[in-house]
């Protein structure tokens, strides 16, 4: 049958609805989430978090003093994000960190409800966001504090969230214009 339709056929129907047994029977998962207490969640979230070597310290110092720094590549001149041993425009291999202003522009966002991880129960549903910085690379972050009209090209700052241990979150969130002032 050629409808255009996806069918997609799960072998063990259980797989398709974590939550529900074989044999149709639902299964409790409030009391396992009740019982999960706060310093679990931060060590599931701070385990999501990339380790910090010596390459990428720059970058997570800068966050900590909130500044967010990018590699700089000195023979072309091109900021680079995620960090990486050669720039990928010319593949020069000297580079500088660098601060830049963490303003940019909102790209593409989808808002998740889903529950992939129980470290993000507390702030689901979140914004993930694509926002092209206005020095050049993009940046894959969370949105918050977002107004429910979002739109393509809408001005975003970078904010700094401290985390859970010693670490400092880069998020984004809407330029307003209050916040120029």
């Amino acid at each position: 049958m050629l409808d255009g339709a996806v069918h997609v056929r799960v072998a063990d129907r259980h797989l398709a609805h974590p939550h529900q047994r074989r044999g149709g029977r639902a299964m409790s998962t409030q009391s396992t989430q009740s019982t999960q207490s706060t310093q679990s969640r931060a060590e599931s979230y701070e385990a999501l978090l990339p380790e910090i070597t010596p390459e990428n310290r720059p970058y997570w110092d800068g966050l900590a003093e909130s500044e967010l720094r990018l590699q700089n590549c000195d023979a072309c001149g091109e900021y680079r994000f995620p960090d990486s041993e050669v720039c990928p425009r010319c593949l020069s291999g000297s580079f500088t960190w660098r601060a830049v202003s963490g303003k940019g522009r909102l790209w593409s966002w989808i808002r998740m409800h889903q529950r992939y991880l129980s470290a993000f129960d507390d702030v689901r549903p979140y914004l993930v966001a694509y926002i092209k910085l206005d020095e050049g690379p993009p940046i894959i972050s969370t949105l918050v504090d977002a107004p429910d009209d979002l739109a393509f090209d809408l001005p975003v700052r970078a904010v700094f969230e401290p985390g859970f241990s010693e670490r400092t979150i880069l998020k984004f969130a809407v330029e307003r214009p209050e916040d120029s002032e």
